[in-house]
């Protein structure tokens, strides 16, 4: 404080002014030039800082150093209170200090604000960091799945693979698992193909392979039955056992399977439809409302109904529902002929209903007695191809999203 004292004497000397000494207490001796006229009002500045601060101890001995400047100036003794204008000068400086203490706080409240800020906005930009690795590492992932096997480039390859170079049946592993076709139209994939899935309650299975259609109607179609005019022809005339587990070839002629269908329409809703190619060039369909295939102990029972009347066929499915699934070593039609043997594959047969996938005319066509209007009349339809597809109900409850990897699988479930 007492070189405050001094600096402010200093700052406001004249050179015109009287020269004295300046000693008191631990005060550094100072030749001052200072004018008589303005030395009453230097020493009531500088006093009034120590009035302003009385807290510090060069302070109280300031006056004794004015008194001795003022006797050696040949001046009167200094008597700051017969100062008119003292009494301001120290409101004055008391208020100046006050309002700089509280500067000094609120600078202080604002750097420890600045402070927290920054530190917040840090952990954002680190968390931000992580995030974007955790999506750029995801996009990758995808990204050569999708390279690798998710968009097919011709029939019969290129099915999703979902283990991403991880153990097959890594608890940690991180992967797509979908049920079906809609499961993989909603995971981003819109070309039709061969796609594998997993339709059964342990998603640690292995996949099936199935063809998705992707593009009628908007997609998400899973194709259960295919057949069309080829070189090489499946053979339906099959086993109960192969109609249960399913067989063929996915991007050409294939059976997906009972336990299959029955696993999928039993944990969502979904509608039925039949794609129809004649061997006149026309192209036909028709849908249902309920599809479900009912459990092994009903012999895989056939629940359709509730036909679209805008279909472009007649209802042949009708004579189906309720009805066993019956194949040529497990005869579950109500005739006393055996239907498998006859129309060459397993159905639900009943005496034996219109629409017959598995029965070839002698030119290799599918002998359906599926009907459409043609100029007016019924027409019985001789196919080219034809596939039976099911999706999930638009806004079912059960509807869900693709699955991912289950970590408590029992390995002997399917």
């Amino acid at each position: 404080m007492a070189a405050v004292v001094v600096m402010i004497v200093m700052v406001l000397l004249d050179s015109s002014g009287l020269t004295t000494a300046v000693a008191a207490g631990g005060l550094e001796t100072q030749t001052v030039h200072v004018a008589p006229e303005v030395l009453t009002d230097l020493v009531k500045l500088a006093e009034s800082f120590c009035v302003a601060m009385p807290h510090l101890s060069e302070c109280q001995q300031v006056k004794g150093t004015f008194q001795t400047v003022f006797e050696e100036a040949g001046l009167d003794t200094y008597h700051p209170g017969n100062s008119f204008h003292y009494t301001a000068i120290l409101d004055q400086h008391a208020l100046i200090y006050q309002q700089y203490s509280e500067a000094m706080q609120t600078k202080e409240n604002l750097t420890s604000a600045v402070v927290i800020l920054r530190d917040q906005k840090e952990e954002k930009i680190e968390s931000v960091s992580r995030l974007e690795s955790r999506i750029t590492n995801f996009r990758n992932v995808t990204s050569s799945s999708s390279r690798s096997s998710s968009s097919p480039s011709s029939p019969g390859t290129g099915a999703l693979n979902p283990w991403h170079g991880t153990s097959q049946y890594s608890p940690t592993a991180f992967v797509h698992r979908p049920t079906d076709c809609a499961d993989l139209l909603l995971m981003g994939h819109s070309t039709s193909g061969v796609y594998d899935i997993y339709p059964f309650r342990c998603k640690c299975s292995k996949p099936v392979k199935v063809w998705c259609d992707m593009e009628t109607e908007g997609g998400g179609w899973t194709t259960f039955v295919s057949r069309q005019v080829q070189d090489k022809r499946e053979n339906f005339s099959r086993t109960w056992d192969d109609f249960q587990a399913g067989f063929g070839n996915s991007s050409a002629e294939y059976y997906l399977g009972n336990e299959i269908l029955h696993t999928l329409t039993s944990s969502r809703g979904y509608i039925l439809r039949a794609d129809f190619h004649t061997k006149e060039g026309y192209y036909k369909w028709a849908k249902w409302s309920k599809f479900i295939v009912n459990n092994p102990t009903t012999k895989y029972k056939l629940d359709v109904g509730g036909f679209q009347t805008i279909s472009l066929t007649d209802d042949c499915m009708a004579q189906f529902n309720g009805r066993p699934f019956s194949t040529w070593d497990f005869d579950n039609d109500p005739s006393s002929s055996n239907h498998a043997l006859t129309y060459h594959g397993g159905w639900w047969y009943n005496n034996p209903g219109l629409l017959l996938p598995f029965n070839l005319q002698s030119d290799g066509t599918i002998a359906s007695k599926c009907r459409y209007i043609f100029d007016g009349a019924w027409v019985i339809m001789n196919l080219n191809k034809l596939q039976l597809k099911m999706r999930p109900t638009v806004c079912n409850n059960n509807v869900k999203a693709a699955y991912f990897n289950t970590h408590n699988c029992n390995m002997s479930d399917n």
